[in-house]
């Protein structure tokens, strides 16, 4: 695109010398003096006046090296705007999404993102196809979507990558007619005699530590499901059992109701990836760590 022997004549016109040219560009005098011969002879002029005190340039000389200096910046910003093009070449981050993982914290991430990176675009994966397994929800990671929102859970998305969004409170969800369904906030005396559904012991280890709590006090029958789903959410709500889940599923099931809880227990929520996810999923999880509560 740039004919590299002009360098070497706005470098020898600049310094006068053919040697202090050379020295610049990190060449010998002999190739420098071959460089501007050659550009010379192409030319059919002669650009440099030799003498014994180092070179001038000729009338014809002074302006071929005019249009040099400007040929030289405008294949400079070509390469810049050229690179700056290909930068900006559309990038698809997968978003998967199901009753659980449905985007609710990425709205406000994927607006900043855009302002800082315009090349990437999102796209929307649901997650309730068959080739999606509950067992094994992340086995299509990487290959059909990139990244989910979801909660940390110990073994189910153990060998993923995990950027924290918040600690969410797990919290008792109730049937509206519930005879506990009057109270904002239950306490463990509450509790006794309720049968109360959680997480197979293992699936979260904060639920587990729920779990410790209640099977310590006694007071209530706690049923394990392997995973929530809402077969899960109906069953409790036509049984009138009360789930434990996190503060942030309350839009899950209309008819089941998030009350307070005594205890604080909580379970990290944020956006599930894969171990080194590629550079426009980084470029979103650097700005979705900006969007984290403090811990």
């Amino acid at each position: 695109m740039y004919n590299k022997q002009l360098d070497a004549l706005i470098a020898a016109a600049d310094d006068g010398s053919f040697s202090k040219a050379a020295r610049r560009l990190f060449i010998s005098p002999a190739a420098l003096i071959q460089q501007v011969n050659l550009l010379e002879a192409h030319l059919g002029i002669t650009v440099f006046q030799r003498t014994p005190r180092g070179v001038a340039l000729t009338s014809a000389g002074e302006s071929i090296y005019r249009d040099a200096v400007e040929i030289r910046n405008l294949a400079r910003d070509a390469v810049g705007r050229a690179k700056r093009v290909q930068s900006q070449v559309t990038q698809l981050v997968r978003v998967g999404t199901s009753l659980q993982t449905k985007c609710r914290r990425l709205p406000a991430i994927w607006e900043a993102a855009m302002r800082r990176f315009p090349q990437i675009e999102m796209g929307i994966v649901p997650l309730d196809a068959p080739r999606i397994t509950r067992e094994h929800p992340l086995e299509e990671l990487g290959k059909v979507f990139d990244l989910m929102e979801g909660l940390l859970l110990s073994t189910s998305y153990a060998g993923c990558g995990f950027t924290r969004l918040s600690d969410e409170p797990i919290v008792p969800a109730l049937s509206a007619r519930h005879p506990l369904a009057e109270r904002p906030v239950l306490t463990m005396d509450d509790l006794a005699g309720q049968q109360v559904v959680l997480f197979r012991p293992g699936a979260s280890e904060h639920f587990d530590a729920l779990r410790d709590a209640l099977e310590g006090c006694g007071a209530c029958a706690v049923e394990s499901v392997p995973f929530y789903d809402m077969d899960v959410f109906t069953s409790c709500e036509i049984e009138e059992k009360v789930l434990f889940t996190p503060a942030v599923w309350q839009d899950i099931h209309p008819s089941l109701v998030v009350h307070g809880f005594e205890q604080r227990f909580t379970v990290p929520y944020g956006l599930i990836h894969e171990p080194q996810p590629s550079g426009a999923v980084r470029a979103l999880l650097e700005v979705a760590a900006e969007f984290a509560d403090a811990e």
